[in-house]
């Protein structure tokens, strides 16, 4: 889950759609908040390389 989360956010980030796609992304982190294992963190870094 998390490496396709990844692989959406280059892939998103090199066709120049972040307007388009980073609320999903943004979401996608806040609805992994209570998640345990480290999951939810993992995507936040995730987000904060391509879209911070």
């Amino acid at each position: 889950m998390e490496s396709m989360y990844k692989q959406a956010a280059q892939w998103t980030t090199r066709s120049g759609l972040t307007d388009v796609f980073v609320p999903r992304f943004e979401r996608i982190v806040r609805d992994t908040a209570s998640m345990g294992w480290g999951f939810h963190d993992v995507l936040s870094d995730i987000y904060q390389e391509f879209f911070s």
